[in-house]
């Protein structure tokens, strides 16, 4: 939903593209005219594909399918890094009383959430319903572009961008200012709708897809007129979240927002045929390059 906007300079840059979970992942990196971008691009996809193994639902051997599975029968222990993303898969379900849940493809009610109990100290997780399983999908590829930034990092780039299928991290500058991330049209996918500017910052903009691909506790009674939504946040693994719980409850995700430092939304509704604009009072600082 979401795509880069390169202009005319001075600064090399070379961008690299793989097929990754699900999705299409590309990286850019200002090279500075060293040959060792490429390796510093390569370890970023590596890592990228380490994450995927770790948290895929459909890599049979991966640590969250053996967490689905022995979860309900005694708290099981996981790695430091698959807890750290169902806790702050967890924070933000409280935060928006359950429009992101990371059960939601398992029960067919809300608040599966409020069934994973969190051991921090011993880090393990336990399931007092049977029927959950976590999925990571609303969170995961998140995750997965942030670690791929401090890779890039680790190897001494800072001017980088990851964007995997519309979840961003802008990292430095672009040809010395800011990069352009352009918001597409939800009904138009050639146009686009609006721009922004950004520098150490995530970003992520999702459709109303959603609405069946990942949520399901969605209360049918409710009808919202979001057609795109994108989320401005410090890290990418946030902002995935929260793109993900607009199509369950956009009102509840615009006053969390409001309330947490950091993090702007602007929702693109149809009104009619017509698109409205309606954003977090701090967005319109990321719409001035």
């Amino acid at each position: 939903m979401a795509l880069l906007l390169s202009s005319c300079g001075q600064a090399e840059y070379i961008t690299q593209s793989r097929l990754l979970m699900g999705t299409t992942v590309s990286i850019s990196v200002e090279t500075n005219g060293s040959v060792l971008a490429d390796k510093a691009i390569a370890a970023a996809f590596c890592e990228i594909e380490r994450v995927e193994e770790v948290m895929s639902l459909f890599k049979e051997n991966s640590m969250l399918n053996e967490l689905n599975k022995q979860a309900a029968v005694k708290p099981f222990k996981i790695s430091d890094e698959l807890f750290y993303i169902i806790e702050a898969s967890q924070k933000f379900s409280k935060l928006t009383n359950g429009a992101f849940d990371v059960t939601a493809t398992s029960l067919d009610k809300a608040n599966g959430y409020k069934k994973i109990i969190l051991d921090k100290g011993k880090k393990t997780i336990y399931f007092k319903d049977k029927k959950i399983k976590v999925d990571l999908g609303g969170s995961a590829k998140g995750y997965a572009v942030d670690r791929a930034i401090a890779v890039l990092s680790s190897h001494g780039y800072s001017n980088t961008l990851v964007n995997a299928g519309g979840d961003i991290y802008a990292s430095g500058d672009y040809r010395k200012g800011k990069w352009a991330i352009g918001i597409r049209n939800p009904l138009k996918v050639d146009k686009i709708e609006d721009k922004i500017y950004l520098t150490n910052m995530a970003v992520a903009t999702s459709g109303n897809y959603l609405r069946v691909h990942i949520i399901k506790t969605i209360d049918n009674d409710k009808k919202f007129d979001a057609v795109s939504a994108t989320v401005i946040a410090p890290k990418c693994l946030e902002a995935d979240i929260l793109a993900t719980a607009v199509f369950a409850d956009p009102n509840i995700v615009m006053e969390v927002a409001e309330s947490l430092d950091g993090i702007e939304v602007l929702l693109i509704k149809n009104i009619d045929g017509e698109l409205k604009e309606v954003k977090t009072r701090g967005f319109i600082k990321y719409q001035v390059r």
